[in-house]
């Protein structure tokens, strides 16, 4: 379950605090350039303080609140996995697609029975300025939370008392519709003394076999 941090989400004159986003499960998708990210089933809620009043006479003024309620949430993302200098496998996520289900709003205090029978209009129009922003929150939260955990992962295991194995990646994986490749250093070393082996091993061969796990 992965957590937002609020958005903030101005309309007009009007700040509204959008919480509680939420991806409860999602699911991951092999392609030819990575994986794709597919989370559903998302919410929100919001509130806000809203103000208005007329500068010209008859100076009429009006305030008070509004909650928001944000259902049904999809989107998908297409993440790039890489490699980075350490061996860490890296994620970078690029376009995003999204679908806002539902948005309903309603208004407190003031006229806010006359405002609630526009209430339609206005979730439409919020709808389309939150789009953007839920979708950058999702690309940074993959961006940052993804590659933190990745970077967090071991490259090195202890095999036994004396020998420990480096497995860290040496080139970007290969994705393809049938398989994902990763080529991985795989060198064991001495725990008393990690010295690189003085000789280059050959290059596996590339095969087009998918029957097997390992090569």
């Amino acid at each position: 379950r992965t957590s937002f941090p609020p958005l903030l989400q101005r309309v007009a004159r009007v700040l509204i605090r959008i919480m509680g986003l939420q991806i409860p499960s999602a699911t991951l998708t092999a392609s030819t350039s990575g994986l794709l990210f597919q989370a559903s089933g998302l919410g929100a809620q919001g509130s806000c303080n809203w103000h208005y009043s007329e500068e010209s006479w008859p100076h009429t003024s009006d305030s008070g609140s509004a909650d928001l309620l944000v259902g049904s949430i999809s989107l998908a993302i297409d993440v790039v996995i890489g490699a980075d200098s350490k061996g860490h496998a890296t994620l970078s996520a690029g376009s995003c697609n999204i679908n806002i289900g539902s948005l309903s709003i309603t208004f407190h205090g003031g006229a806010s029975w006359l405002y609630n029978l526009f209430s339609g209009t206005i979730s439409n129009t919020l709808k389309n300025s939150l789009n953007g922003q839920i979708c950058s929150s999702a690309v940074n939260a993959i961006n940052t939370q993804g590659n933190a955990a990745l970077e967090s992962f071991p490259m090195v295991v202890t095999v036994d008392k004396t020998s420990e194995v480096n497995y860290e990646l040496i080139d970007p994986p290969v994705f393809t519709y049938g398989y994902l490749q990763t080529d991985h250093k795989g060198e064991f070393f001495s725990i008393a003394n990690p010295v690189e082996a003085p000789f280059t091993p050959p290059t596996v061969p590339p095969t087009t076999d998918t029957s097997r796990m390992m090569y």
